[in-house]
């Protein structure tokens, strides 16, 4: 492939650095500790890279701040877009159809760290092991809101505990504001939606309904989590589609409704989402 013009990337410090219009063909940022990278308006699409244990399209050490972005049909050991191990934020992007034996998408694993999604995609992306979108591996801060996270799901490595969107470590801290979770799935034992294992997940404005469990054989008894494996600190206004495996709700959350949600689309704003019955959508 011929390079061609970057819309717009700046970096500094990096160790090797690949950036066009197009990026294909190969895993394309790897960054060390200390860089300050900045991406935008940029296609990440069909790169490859599940020898090293990096991200598909982007490994980040330093801060990462990625707006405007597609990443599709990326394939990394780790991660199937991103590995962040140092600070990022990721705004009015799209993760779709990307795979890696870890995390569909993005993987954080950088101890101490604080980092935010903002009004983004995930759709169809497949961690064959732990999370079909997010995994947050170790000690960090994640924020995300105005987000929408759709048909993702895990593969067939038999690692227990997975999440078909989001799975978190025991020492990891999400918020999740005005975000959608709906229709993603896992393969074995863990949760549709979100698998967390402490009061570590605090929610508002939230949907997490329509989402696909398995079953799992812990004493003394089986169960089955579709939408959310674990407790949940509640800010209201949440709508809960299952309360298996879950517990801790505030009064004003919704338990046990459909929300009724049209297809995966653009319905106007910066990221793809769903529409309720009623044609308002979600995010």
């Amino acid at each position: 492939m011929s390079p061609k013009t970057p819309s717009e990337a700046i970096a500094d410090g990096f160790r090797y650095l690949y950036i066009f219009d197009t990026v294909s063909g190969g895993s394309a940022i790897l960054t060390d500790p200390g860089t300050l990278l900045t991406v935008s308006n940029i296609l990440f699409s069909s790169n490859l890279d599940e020898a090293l244990n990096i991200g598909g399209t982007i490994s980040s050490g330093g801060s990462l701040m990625v707006s405007g972005c597609t990443f599709s049909n990326n394939s990394g050991l780790t991660a199937g877009a991103i590995l962040s191990t140092g600070s990022s934020t990721v705004i009015d992007s799209t993760f779709i159809e990307n795979l890696s034996r870890y995390c569909g998408a993005i993987m954080y694993s950088g101890s101490g760290t604080s980092n935010r999604v903002s009004g983004c995609t995930f759709a169809r992306n497949v961690g064959r092991a732990h999370s079909g979108a997010i995994f947050l591996s170790t000690l960090l801060w994640l924020d995300v809101d105005n987000s929408t996270f759709v048909e993702n799901r895990t593969g067939s490595d038999p690692t227990p505990f997975t999440a078909g969107a989001i799975k978190m470590a025991a020492s990891a801290q999400l918020t999740l504001s005005s975000v959608t979770i709906h229709s993603n799935s896992i393969f074995e034992c863990g949760a549709g939606g979100i698998m967390t294992s402490s009061f570590n997940l605090t929610m508002d404005h939230t949907i997490v309904a329509g989402n696909i469990g398995g079953i799992c054989y812990p004493s003394p008894a089986p169960y089955i989590a579709p939408d959310i494996r674990g407790p949940i600190v509640s800010g209201g206004f949440n709508l809960i589609g299952s309360s298996d495996g879950t517990y801790s709700f505030d009064p004003s959350d919704l338990i046990g409704i459909d929300p009724l949600l049209g297809p995966l689309q653009d319905n106007g704003g910066a990221d793809l989402n769903k529409e309720t019955s009623s044609g308002k959508p979600i995010n």
